[in-house]
């Protein structure tokens, strides 16, 4: 759904790569993922002027990870006032950490930024 509302709004080409087999992420967990996402595309949106995105999503070995790459032009250091501050990838950075997990954000001005969120994560087995 959210990739499709970017595609609305964007000329961007968005690419999803997923499990084949349905992944049931509940609670907290989806928030955390849908939520970095959300401001990782906004971020892209905003200053990457990149045309393609892919997400991808896994769940192995009891962690879920999630990638961000986009083709933009990388992250771009500016001089910023002291009063300035960029809450966006702060608050990314704390919603990972507050689960357990860990969120790097790395750039290269020739090959965009690529955003690695990892959270530990075990799915509940139902018993009957």
């Amino acid at each position: 759904w959210l990739k499709e509302q970017y595609n609305q709004r964007t000329k961007i080409h968005f690419t999803m790569d997923m499990p084949k087999n349905e992944v049931e992420i509940k609670g907290e967990y989806a928030t955390a993922i849908f939520r970095i996402t959300q401001e990782a595309l906004t971020n892209i949106m905003r200053h990457a002027e990149a045309q393609n995105v892919n997400i991808q999503i896994k769940l192995e070995n009891s962690e879920i990870s999630l990638k961000i790459q986009d083709d933009g032009r990388g992250i771009v250091e500016r001089k910023k006032r002291s009063n300035e501050q960029t809450y966006g990838v702060f608050g990314m950075k704390e919603r990972a950490h507050s689960m357990g997990g860990k969120l790097i954000i790395s750039s290269n001005t020739k090959k965009g930024t690529s955003v690695n969120l990892t959270l530990p994560y075990k799915q509940k087995q139902e018993t009957t």
